[in-house]
Parts: C-alpha cells; sequence; structure tokens
C-alpha cells in the first residue's frame, strides 16, 4: 500500500485501476495502465481490476460529447465502482477526484506543463498562451485532494510541491523500469565528467578508463558511448 492510504482489509486489498479514455490519449497511457496492472497482480494480498467504463470505446466523439463524458458521466460511474483502493493512472483525468474518495485514491502525475506554461515558468516554440492552459490548471488543483500523488521522476514531485503544495508526505516517486539491456554498470575508476539535471531529469557523462570510452547517461540509461582510439568506433545507443 502507497504510504499515506489508510490500511489493507485482512481480504486482500481491492485496487480500482481508473484508464483513460480512448478518444483522451494514445498508446502510452493504455499502456501505463495495463503494465501497472501486472506489475500490482504480482504483489500479494492486492487484487487489481483495470476497469472498463462503458462509453470507453464509443466511436465518433465529438467535442461536446467528449466534454460530456470526460466531467460528468465518467466520474459519475467512477463513483458507483466499488474498491477498497482507486489510482487514477493519468492525471488528465484529475477531474475523477470530484467523485471518488480521496482518502482512498492514488493518482499517478506524470508531468505538470500546462501549470508551468499557465504560470509562465515554461515556454518553448509552438507552446500555447499562458490563458490557454487555465482551464487545465484548474484541474489539476484537484490533485490536492488524492490521499498520494505518485509521480514518475524526482522532477516533477518538485513541480507538485512547488506549483500545487502538496505536502511531502503524500507524494512518492516511482521511477519507470528500465529494461537491463539498457542498463550500463561503471567500470571501477570510471570518472564523472559532468552531471546536469534538465527538465526531463539528470544527464551525466562519465569516463571509463577501463574500456577508454566516454558514455552518456540518462538516468541509469545509456544513450552512446564514444571511443578515444583512434581508428575505433562505436555505434550509438538510443531508446
Amino acid at each position: 500500500m502507497p504510504k499515506g492510504v489508510p490500511g489493507a482489509p485482512t481480504r486482500g486489498t481491492e485496487v480500482a485501476l481508473l484508464p483513460n479514455l480512448s478518444f483522451q490519449a494514445g498508446m502510452s497511457m493504455r499502456l501505463y495502465g495495463s503494465e501497472l496492472l501486472v506489475s500490482l497482480k504480482g504483489i500479494p494480498g492486492v487484487r487489481p481490476t483495470l476497469l472498463s467504463p462503458p462509453f470507453e470505446s464509443q466511436p465518433g466523439v465529438g467535442g461536446l460529447q467528449r466534454r460530456w463524458i470526460q466531467y460528468v458521466s465518467y466520474p459519475a460511474w467512477a463513483k458507483r465502482q466499488q474498491a477498497d483502493l482507486y489510482h487514477i493512472v493519468d492525471h488528465a483525468n484529475a477531474q475523477l477526484m470530484l467523485r471518488v474518495p480521496g482518502l482512498r485514491t492514488v493518482v499517478t502525475c506524470h508531468d505538470l506543463y500546462p501549470l508551468a506554461v499557465a504560470l509562465g515558468h515554461l515556454r518553448f516554440p509552438g507552446a500555447p498562451s499562458r490563458s490557454a492552459m487555465v482551464p487545465t490548471s484548474l484541474r489539476l488543483t484537484l490533485l490536492r485532494k488524492a490521499a498520494v500523488v505518485m509521480t514518475d521522476s524526482k522532477y516533477t514531485l518538485d513541480e507538485c510541491r512547488r506549483y500545487l503544495r502538496v505536502p511531502a508526505s503524500r507524494l512518492q516517486v516511482a521511477y519507470h523500469g528500465v529494461s537491463s539491456a539498457f542498463r550500463v554498470a561503471a567500470s571501477d575508476g570510471a570518472q564523472l565528467l559532468c552531471q546536469r539535471r534538465s527538465f526531463f531529469g539528470v544527464h551525466k557523462v562519465q569516463y571509463d578508463p577501463q574500456k577508454h570510452c566516454y558514455a552518456l547517461l540518462h538516468g541509469t540509461t545509456l544513450h552512446g558511448r564514444q571511443i578515444r582510439e583512434p581508428g575505433e568506433k562505436s555505434d550509438p545507443l538510443t531508446y
């Protein structure tokens, strides 16, 4: 159980995963919900269910109907679902916090770009205007009602604390897993040449004296190597 959520009943904890609707997001959020279900099934005493709203796959949903489903139908339907713990898999559905019990709800927050734009802390080419992000930002303030806000990076956790004033006791980081094929174990004596924190995480450049190469890492994920010895080559790596 996430810290901050009331304890589990002796029969086990029924966890209802509230997914993105088909018209809300692409493959990544739907994959996240599916993988979260698999992970929770591996925890003893946890009985998770990835819910399927009856209007989830309605074809040809227009703008007005889409908003009605998102802000009226989905929250009302979510309230009727019985569970010990609710997990909203994407902060984009923070409006569900209006109807589900906050003390028994976890929300995964993947980023707070709209809030950063609305507050003037983030600008980039093609960015929407600050005023255009106000409605989305207001919806995101409902994250404060959750028992736990789970982020996938320390950067987003800090944003929740700064922008939303979510207490540190109700914030947790659950990093995305990385396949062992993309992990790099530094050799003894590897030298850290540079480390920078960006919007997307921590980037590092290391020199490995045993392999005579430089390595570029994002967290623990190896993105590329550059061999120092003349005549040797190394193909760059990427996601």
